[in-house]
């Protein structure tokens, strides 16, 4: 139970914390792939937030404050925090609310880009996005697009665009990477370029070849990034 709902969490392993936030519509399954990766050496936590996955539902709209107050709540203690896409917006809102609770932070994909905030936008560049992913992870998403909207309606969709996260980048104390696929058209170079320039301590890091799901699709190379940052 954290704040009263229940949440479902995957952990193992042991060494640092290292927390896997997934994005909007989605569960931590997709997360998988790199937690696999990390296990042997950290300690992995990869938890569905309240409305997604096997949680329980919010009872209210999807907001990126309370569900980042959820995380707080679940933490251990002090992790690497490595989110993904609507997940990179929880991360950053709990760097800057508990920046105690974070120690560095990974955000493969940050939404969303100012060019394109609106839910049609962003929806159309998913379409092309889904045609570079492998089609495992597009049978994935459908399922858990389909539980979490009957948790939560389409609000967690409306907040991606709402959020405005440049907002909060040069309150972020931790030490960040901004990972980037080399082939992702939800976040442009130039988006990814801006986030990374704005974070007091960060850097973008591309990886050839993959789209918007690193953590999917590339979870060897995305583990290699977590690894050297936690080391």
């Amino acid at each position: 139970m954290v704040a009263g709902k229940r949440v479902y969490e995957r952990v193992g392993g042991s060494g640092p914390l290292v927390v896997l936030v997934h994005g909007v519509g989605v569960s931590g399954r997709y997360m998988l792939p790199t937690a696999g990766r990390l296990v042997g050496r950290c300690r992995v936590v990869v938890p569905d937030l309240p409305g997604f996955g096997g949680s329980e539902r919010l009872g209210r709209r999807v907001d990126v404050a309370r569900l980042a107050g959820f995380l707080a709540e679940s933490l251990e203690g002090p992790a690497a925090v490595v989110g993904n896409s609507f997940g990179c917006q929880v991360a950053v809102e709990l760097a800057v609310r508990r920046p105690e609770l974070v120690r560095q932070l990974v955000l493969v994909g940050p939404t969303a880009d100012p060019e394109a905030r609106s839910v049609r936008q962003q929806a159309l560049r998913l379409v092309v996005d889904a045609c570079r992913e492998p089609a495992q992870l597009g049978a994935l998403q459908a399922f858990d697009y389909v539980v979490h909207v009957a948790k939560s309606g389409l609000s967690g969709f409306r907040e991606l665009v709402d959020d405005p996260i440049e907002d909060r980048l040069a309150h972020v104390a931790a030490p960040a990477v901004v990972v980037r696929g080399e082939r992702d058209p939800i976040v442009p170079h130039a988006w990814a370029a801006r986030v990374a320039a704005e974070l007091p301590q960060g850097r973008l890091v591309e990886v050839r070849g993959s789209g918007h799901a690193v953590n999917y699709a590339a979870s060897d190379a995305l583990a290699e990034i977590v690894l050297e940052l936690v080391a």
